[in-house]
C-alpha cells in the first residue's frame, strides 16, 4: 500500500507518562515518522503539559497534536472525551486507521468506517488482582476486553502477552500480531567517563553499584534484592540504587532496610531526570530486574543497549527481552539472586561475554525493522475484508 495514510493515535500516555506506556507511545511515533515520513500522523490527547519533553515529535508538532475543547482537557471531562467522543473527532479528521496505544480504543469508534488496531501490553490486573482496587479491575475489564473484542487487529508487545490475551479474553490467536518495542536511542549512545561520573556523583553513588529501574511497587519486587543483600557479609556487599517512582511499597523496603542495617547499601532515587538515566545505566556494574511479571520489560533492553550485564527473573516475558544475554533466577529466591550477583561481579570474563551477547541480542529490536513490522500490521488491517 503506497497511498498516503492518515493514522490517528490515542496519544495521552505520550504526554502524561515518563516511562511505561508513555515510552511505548513515543517509540511508535518516533520510529514511524522517521521510517515512513510521507504518512499523516494525528496525536489525540486531552492536554499537553508544559513540562512534556517533545523531542520525540521532531518538526510539525502543531499539525500533529489534537486536543479537545478546554472543558474536556482534564478530570472527568478528559476521560469522557477520550472514551466517548474521540471516535467522532477522528472520523471528522479523515483518519484512515486508528491505533489505541494503551490497551483501549474509543467506544464511539466502531461503525465509523475507520479500521482499528489496539496494543495490549499486559493483563497484570487479571494475574495479580490483589494489586488493583475493585474499581480499577472493573474499569480495565470494561475498557480493555471490549477493545480487544472490537478492534480489527491486536498488537501484543510479547508472546507472553499474546498468550494472555488468548487465554483470559478468549481471543483467537490469528487476530493478534506480536510486535516488540524498542527503546529510546539515547541508551545506545556511549557517554564519556566524565559525564557518567558526574551523574553518579550527583546522585550520591559510589564508583561500583548495582542498579534496578522501575516503579517501586510490589510487582517490581525490589524486596528480594534487599533480602539478597542481607545475606552478604558487609565487607562484600555492593551498593544498590533503586530508580523509580515511590509507592507505599517503598515503606516495606525502608522497614526491611532498618531491621537489617542496610541503610548504607541502599539508595532510593525517586526523581532521576530522564536525561540522567543513560549515564546511571552505563555506570552500573550489574543491572537487576527481579519483577514478578511484565508484559515485556523495557528496562532490560535499556540495560543491554547500555552495555550492562543483566540479572532478571525466570518466567513471564523476560527471556524474550533478555535472550541468552541475561542470567535468570527465581524472583522468590534471595539466595539465588545473591549468588547471581556474586558470580557476575566476580567473573570479569563472564560479565564481558554477557555484555557482548547483549549487544548482539538487541539487534532484533532495531527501530526501522519494528516500524516496518508495525506498518505491515496497518497495511494488513486496512486490506482485510
Amino acid at each position: 500500500m503506497t497511498d498516503r495514510l492518515t493514522i490517528g493515535f490515542d496519544a495521552k500516555r505520550a504526554f502524561a507518562n515518563v516511562t511505561g506506556l508513555g515510552g511505548y507511545s513515543r517509540f511508535v511515533f518516533r520510529t514511524l515518522r522517521r521510517r515512513f515520513p510521507d504518512h499523516r500522523y494525528l496525536l489525540y490527547t486531552p492536554r499537553v503539559s508544559p513540562s512534556t519533553d517533545r523531542r520525540f515529535l521532531g518538526d510539525g508538532e502543531r499539525e500533529m497534536i489534537h486536543t479537545p475543547p478546554p472543558a474536556a482537557s482534564s478530570g472527568v471531562g478528559a476521560a469522557l472525551w477520550r472514551t466517548f467522543a474521540l471516535g467522532r473527532r477522528a472520523a471528522r479528521d479523515g483518519v484512515t486507521l486508528f491505533h489505541g496505544l494503551s490497551q483501549e480504543i474509543p467506544r464511539d469508534l466502531p461503525g465509523r468506517g475507520i479500521r482499528t488496531v489496539v496494543t495490549q501490553h499486559d493483563l497484570v490486573y487479571i494475574r495479580y488482582p490483589e494489586l488493583f482496587s475493585a474499581l480499577d479491575r472493573t474499569l480495565y475489564r470494561w475498557k480493555y476486553r471490549w477493545s480487544c473484542e472490537r478492534a480489527d487487529c491486536i498488537v501484543a508487545v510479547s508472546e507472553q502477552t499474546k498468550r494472555d490475551v488468548c487465554d483470559f479474553y478468549g481471543i483467537a490467536p490469528d487476530r493478534i500480531r506480536v510486535v516488540y518495542q524498542g527503546c529510546d536511542p539515547r541508551f545506545a549512545e556511549r557517554l564519556g567517563p566524565e559525564r557518567v561520573a558526574a551523574v553518579r556523583r550527583r546522585h550520591g553513588l559510589p564508583e561500583d553499584y548495582l542498579l534496578s529501574v522501575g516503579t517501586i511497587e510490589r510487582r517490581k519486587n525490589a524486596l528480594v534484592l534487599l533480602r539478597a543483600l542481607a545475606t552478604m557479609p558487609p565487607a562484600d556487599r555492593p551498593v544498590l540504587a533503586l530508580v523509580g517512582r515511590r509507592t507505599r511499597y517503598a515503606q516495606v523496603l525502608e522497614a526491611f532496610s532498618r531491621r537489617h542495617a542496610l541503610r548504607d547499601w541502599v539508595r532510593v532515587l525517586p526523581a532521576v531526570p530522564p536525561d540522567d538515566l543513560p549515564a546511571l545505566y552505563q555506570g552500573a556494574t550489574v543491572f537487576l530486574y527481579p519483577s514478578l511479571f511484565e508484559g515485556f520489560g523495557i528496562p532490560i533492553l535499556e540495560a543491554l543497549h547500555s552495555g550492562v550485564p543483566v540479572v532478571t527473573s525466570t518466567g513471564s516475558c523476560f527471556a524474550e527481552a533478555g535472550g541468552a544475554a541475561a542470567r535468570y533466577v527465581s524472583p522468590d529466591d534471595p539466595d539465588a539472586v545473591a549468588d547471581a550477583i556474586r558470580t557476575v561481579l566476580g567473573d570479569t570474563a563472564l560479565a564481558d561475554d554477557m555484555v557482548a551477547e547483549g549487544r548482539r541480542h538487541v539487534g532484533q529490536f532495531d527501530d526501522d525493522a519494528l516500524a516496518e513490522q508495525l506498518m505491515s500490521v496497518y497495511t494488513e488491517t486496512l486490506c482485510a475484508t
